[in-house]
């Protein structure tokens, strides 16, 4: 398909054309807003409560990273994390409980995510 004034084109079966919502990256986007796919919520769920190293803790933040734009304060959730991406072989990895805690509160964050209007 050929939009002739701009000379764009289009392929079938990529082309998602008069519908009420779609799925893109792990968003849902209609005409009330913008939210978060249930599978990444899922996803973040599906983490235990205790990481057991560096890269689990990265996975971790990395999937709460991409539901951050429905996170308030994603920051405040964060911040106990930091001395623990920053081990060295000198400071080796030591999760305690606020760590936990943090996860969990994000859990729990995450299974009450708004709804983000579209302006």
């Amino acid at each position: 398909m050929h939009v002739i004034e701009n000379d764009w084109c289009f392929l079938k079966k990529k082309a998602i054309i008069a519908v009420n919502k779609i799925e893109f990256l792990g968003i849902l986007i209609d005409e009330t807003g913008i939210e978060l796919q249930d599978h990444i919520v899922e996803k973040i769920h599906n983490f235990p409560d205790v990481l057991k190293d560096k890269k689990h803790l990265q996975s971790f933040l990395g999937v709460v990273n991409f539901a951050g734009i429905f996170i308030k304060d994603l920051a405040k959730y964060r911040k106990d994390f930091r001395p623990l991406l920053k081990e060295t072989e000198i400071s080796k990895w030591k999760w305690e409980e606020i760590h936990t805690q943090r996860v969990r509160e994000l859990k729990q964050v995450c299974s009450n995510l708004p709804k983000l209007v579209i302006p």
